[in-house]
Parts: C-alpha cells; structure tokens; sequence
C-alpha cells in the first residue's frame, strides 16, 4: 500500500457495480495468481475497457497501491494486454515512460503521441553544445538522446535512467544550459552598448570621503567599490548584485557611490521595500554624511508614504530642481509625481522584494 508498482496477473473476474450516494457505475476487475488478488477500479471509461478485460486473460498492471477497507486496489491503473502465447511467468523485460498525462488524456494514448513525435521529429532537434565539449565527455548528438531518452534500451541502467544520469540526459541538461548562457551573454551585451552616464570617478573628493569614514573598508568592500567605481566610469548602464550578510556594509558602499555621482551633478536613489528598513538607511547614511564632515556632506532626503504631504510635496520639488543628492524611500519613489533632475544611480535594496516593473 503506497507504492507504485507493475505487476502481471490473470482476470478472474469483472462487473460493474453502482456507486453509493454519487450515482452511475464504475467497472472492477478483479486480477490475481497464486500469490494473492488485487481489485482495479475504473469510474469511466468501463464499456471499452469489458471486451478487452474478459476472463482469463493475463494483464500486465501499473499503477499506485491503495487501501479501501481491508482490501487492496488500483485505482485507474495503467494496463498493457499480454499474448496468449506468454509463459506466465515471463517477466518480458521493458523499459516504459511514465509521463505525467494532461487531464482526460490515457496514459497509453500520451506514450504513443510521444512516441510518435519522437520517431518523426527528433532528427530536427539541432545540436548546438560545441562539438569538442560534446567528443570530450562522449555524449550522443541531441536527436540520438531524446530518442534514446524517450525509448531506452531494455538493458540500461534503471537507477541511472532514475536518476537522470545517463549521458543522454547530460547532453540535454547541457544543450539547455549552454543555450541559455549564450542568451545572458547577448542580452549582457546588448545592455553593454546602450548609451549610458560616464560619472568621474577620479575627483579628489571621492578618496577623500572614502578616507573620511569612521572605520577602514574590508578587503571585500574594497573589491567591490573599485569594481562599482569602474563601472560608474564607463558610458554605458551599470547592472550588478551586491551581495551579503546584515551589517556586512554594503550600505557604505552605496554611500560612496552616492557620492561619485554628486560630485558630477548627479542624483541617487536608494529604494527599500518597507518604511522601516527606508528608515534605517536614511540613518545610517545620514550618520556617514554628518560624521566625515565636508568630505562626506550630501543633501539627503527621505520619501515614505507616511511622510507628510507638505513635506513629500517639498521633497519632490526639491528632486526635481536638483537639490537632493540622495534620496531614500519605498516604492514611492517609483510613483506618479516624483520626478528627478538628474538621476544616475538606483540602488534597490532586497530587488527580490519588488515587482518586475518596480525594479
């Protein structure tokens, strides 16, 4: 009970029999050999399934185990028609698909269209994994494996094919993988060549807020605010994840390239996904601002749906005419009526908490 199994029995028994309290019929047979009996259940579909289901007649079964009172019985199960001419003991060794078949579509049906497409249509299937990687980890060409994958060799290895390690299923994985690859890297550089803002990053003041901090960066901040310091140089649009754990510093690195930017003229925006997190930021960075002096002075703003209208109306003025360099909030940021003089840099802050169109 609960496992699904394949097995091969003989009829020994069929009727239909009236279902309590939901009306019509559903059609049982009732298979076994000298080891025991098991009942199958079909509630549609029993007319065609009689003629072929008739006394006798061995059957070879597919389906899950379940328990209904103190019996066994499948419900639905697959069913495969033996020859007469089978000893009854012949195990007849195939490998079958078993794929998950839309709603009102047989299982058999659905391995025959498969089949079908498979045998008329693979050899389109091109190939597009480099040839060398393909000969150097000895796998079939992409037609060759959905063959083979759809309709294996009776002698293959069962817990490999299981567990998809064969290497028909490598060259798929790897097909798909390499394609997918090649799409980043031309979507990477499509945004590569769009115009951009080239900020300059090589103004004094830059350093000097840097050294003006309150502490010295890490080995990793380092790495990553010259990596995020190059980019900004460039006139293309920058697109990069900055990764890691609270209070790791990623903020002070979005605060020294707030500052890259001001230094040409430019604006920041740094969008959380709640009030309180917007909050936090805007204390943090207001705290890095007012404690290096003039080499960290920026003009901040914070703009949260619970700001005041008067002061949110201010601010957004104030956005619009250029005089805030800085400005953190929620999704406000991204509303009708905020508009900015001249906006480089958006820094989202945990994007995987926004809408797609939000970021």
């Amino acid at each position: 009970v609960g496992s699904r199994v394949t097995f091969v029995g003989e009829v020994q028994s069929t009727d239909f029999v009236a279902r309590r309290g939901r009306g019509g019929r559903l059609f049982q047979a009732l298979v076994g050999d000298s080891t025991g009996t098991v009942t199958l259940k079909w509630f549609r579909g029993g007319q065609a399934l009689q003629s072929s289901l008739r006394k006798g007649r061995r059957i070879r079964v597919t389906g899950d185990v379940r328990r209904y009172r103190f019996a066994r019985e499948l419900i639905h199960p697959e069913i495969d028609l033996l020859s007469e001419e089978e000893e009854p003991g012949a195990s007849e060794p195939r490998v079958v698909p078993d794929y998950a078949a839309p709603e009102g579509i047989p299982p058999r049906t659905f391995r025959r269209t498969v089949a079908a497409a498979v045998k008329s249509y693979a050899d389109l299937t091109p190939s597009h994994l480099p040839r060398d990687l393909g000969r150097e980890r000895q796998l079939p060409e992409t037609a060759i494996a959905l063959r083979w994958i759809h309709d294996p060799d009776d002698e293959v290895d069962l817990e490999a094919l299981r567990a998809r390690d064969t290497p028909a299923h490598q060259r798929l994985v790897l097909e798909e993988l390499y394609l997918l690859e090649v799409g980043l890297a031309l979507r990477r550089a499509k945004r590569a060549a769009e115009p951009g803002i080239a900020i300059d990053v090589a103004r004094p003041r830059i350093d000097a807020a840097r050294a003006a901090l309150p502490f010295r960066l890490t080995p990793a901040q380092s790495r990553a605010w010259a990596e995020i310091r190059a980019d900004l140089a460039r006139p293309h649009p920058m697109s990069r994840l900055l990764q890691g754990d609270v209070g790791s510093g990623k903020t002070v690195v979005a605060f020294l390239a707030a500052i890259a930017a001001a230094e040409s003229g430019l604006q920041t925006a740094l969008m959380a996904p709640t009030e309180l997190l917007a909050e936090q930021h805007e204390r943090t960075l207001r705290q890095l601002a007012d404690g290096g002096g003039e080499a960290t002075g920026i003009r901040l703003a914070l703009l949260t749906a619970s700001v005041s209208r008067t002061d949110a109306e201010g601010i957004r003025s104030r956005l619009g005419r250029g005089e805030v360099d800085l400005v953190v909030g929620t999704h406000a940021l991204v509303q009708g009526g905020v508009n900015f003089a001249r906006l480089a840099l958006a820094v989202v802050d945990e994007q995987h908490r926004f809408g797609v169109l939000q970021r």
